[in-house]
């Protein structure tokens, strides 16, 4: 049988719905730009099935994963006799499911929704890029980038994780991620946009019902872990726990939305750097042309600053059992304490960071009020409604 089933967006559409709205240009009027724009994102689409050759997909038993390339760039590798992953961008799929939202396919919205959430760790966390790739033929996941982005590859070497998350080892597809760059905090906000866009029907309250929970366990890993406490240790501040300062929830840069030409890191950075040219630290592989090529490519310092980055920071996370067991469990670079914020070498405030949460925040208390308005079963408990309250009021207040 046939490991993966790539499928395009013309077959998903009558897979799916009989429905091919996104590519009919005469639906109504609108310009040559929007008309371009429909066919640029209806052709990102990518359609993974863990099927047999003889069902083309259509077994409703099997997997289906469906989200939109980030960029054409990721799918002409240079080298082209093996098979390599396919990727999931967060931010870039968030903004495509809000649009076919408007255009009338909020059935594939959901299903782009259903793709990130299916990388979310066990903590809670969701990850920036996720990964596929056939489980048996796996020359794919040795790619260390994808087009102009990094590959699932890059955080197995440098960071030391293991990049598949798939629990079902039946399963033909593999699916890992950057499980130690966490996702700009998006999600709420365009999960309830991609809602208020849809018809509203009983299938698109279902699918908000389903993304509120996964939701819920994102933002009380941000709360609890990224951006817990923001109070100095009282070791320092002799018991006075008045003193506090921002949160620093950055780790990396790729945690941002910040462009890496941007003047900020080669300051913020600094030290990083640093501390790599005193060792006289290189990666072990090549930066290839579409990475260099990139609008956004820094410079080869720069970028090697960044790479350098994801290793020490795992080189510094694993000390002793206790805190390997403690990172595996979180699968995330540290667990957030007073004491580390002293510790590296990079961590940072980002204002957009903040904004994002504190917005998706108050969507999410806006997501729980409409799901027991509607009546969904089960609906969101009063004590859930207040923890969402004190988060909103304490993300406006970092």
């Amino acid at each position: 049988p046939t490991a993966i089933h790539k499928n395009s967006i013309h077959d998903l559409s009558v897979t799916m719905s009989g429905n091919n709205d996104v590519y009919d240009s005469g639906s109504f009027n609108k310009t040559s730009l929007e008309a371009q724009a429909r066919s640029t994102i209806a052709s990102s689409i990518r359609v993974l099935t863990d099927a047999g050759s003889n069902d083309n997909g259509k077994d409703p038993t099997h997997k289906k994963f469906i989200f939109p390339a980030p960029c054409s760039g990721v799918d002409d590798a240079e080298d082209e006799t093996t098979d390599h992953a396919e990727m999931a961008e967060s931010t870039t799929t968030l903004l495509a499911a809000r649009t076919l939202s408007k255009l009338g396919r909020s059935d594939l919205s959901w299903e782009f929704l259903r793709t990130l959430f299916a990388a979310q760790g066990e903590d809670g966390l969701m990850p920036r890029y996720v990964y596929f790739t056939d489980n048996d033929g796996l020359s794919g996941w040795k790619d260390y980038f994808l087009g102009p982005f990094p590959g699932p590859q890059l955080f197995i070497e440098l960071s030391g994780e293991n990049a598949s998350q798939q629990k079902d080892q039946s399963s033909r597809i593999k699916m890992g991620s950057s499980s130690t760059i966490m996702a700009p905090p998006h999600h709420a906000t365009s999960i309830l946009e991609t809602f208020y866009l849809s018809n509203q029907t009983k299938t698109d309250l279902y699918f908000l019902g389903e993304c509120f929970a996964k939701l819920n366990r994102w933002h009380s890993f941000l709360h609890d872990h990224v951006s817990r406490n923001c109070t100095i240790s009282s070791d320092v501040t002799g018991g006075n726990e008045s003193l506090s300062f921002p949160c620093l929830p950055i780790q990396h840069p790729w945690e941002t939305e910040i462009d890496l030409t941007s003047p900020i890191w080669r300051h913020a950075l600094k030290n990083v750097t640093n501390s790599m040219k005193e060792i006289d630290w290189v990666p072990s592989f090549e930066i290839p042309s579409p990475v260099k090529q990139s609008f956004d490519y820094p410079g080869d310092d720069e970028y090697y600053t960044l790479l350098y980055l994801l290793y020490d920071q795992s080189q510094n996370n694993v000390s002793d059992g206790a805190q390997e067991k403690n990172r595996q469990k979180h699968r995330r670079r540290k667990i957030y304490s007073s004491n580390m914020l002293f510790s590296p070498q990079f961590a940072m405030l980002d204002v957009g960071f903040i904004a994002a949460l504190s917005k998706s925040d108050r969507d999410m208390l806006q997501i729980a009020k409409i799901l027991v308005d509607k009546n969904y079963v089960p609906p969101p408990t009063w004590e859930v409604m207040e923890s969402l309250a004190v988060r909103s009021r304490r993300s406006q207040e970092m």
